[in-house]
C-alpha cells in the first residue's frame, strides 16, 4: 500500500510540475475524439496548402505555368487556407471558453 501511495503521489507531483499535461488530459476527456485529432488534422491541411502555394509560385517563377493558370489556382488555395485558419481559430476560442468555464 505504501508503494502505491508513493507512486500515485509522485505522478501527482509530476502533473503539478507540468500543467500543460494536465490541461491536455482534461481537454481529451472533454472531447475524446474531436479536439486533438480535428485540430491536428486542420494544421496538417494548412501545412499542405502552404506547400502547395509554394510549389505553385515556384512553377510560375520557373515558367512552367502561365499567369492565366497561376492566378485562379493560387486564389483557390489561399481561400481554402483562409477558411481553415478561421476554423483553427474558432477551435482555439472554443477551447479557451471551455477551459475558462470549468
Amino acid at each position: 500500500m505504501d508503494q502505491t501511495d508513493t507512486a500515485v503521489w509522485q505522478e501527482v507531483c509530476r502533473l503539478l510540475e507540468n500543467p500543460q499535461r494536465l490541461e491536455q488530459e482534461y481537454r481529451q476527456r472533454l472531447h475524446p475524439q474531436q479536439q486533438p485529432n480535428e485540430h491536428e488534422g486542420m494544421l496538417a491541411q494548412l501545412s499542405k496548402l502552404r506547400r502547395g502555394i509554394a510549389r505553385l509560385i515556384d512553377s510560375y517563377a520557373d515558367g512552367l505555368i502561365d499567369k492565366q493558370e497561376f492566378d485562379p489556382r493560387v486564389t483557390r488555395l489561399r481561400e481554402r487556407m483562409q477558411h481553415l485558419e478561421e476554423q483553427v481559430q474558432r477551435l482555439k476560442e472554443e477551447s479557451k471558453v471551455e477551459y475558462a468555464g470549468h
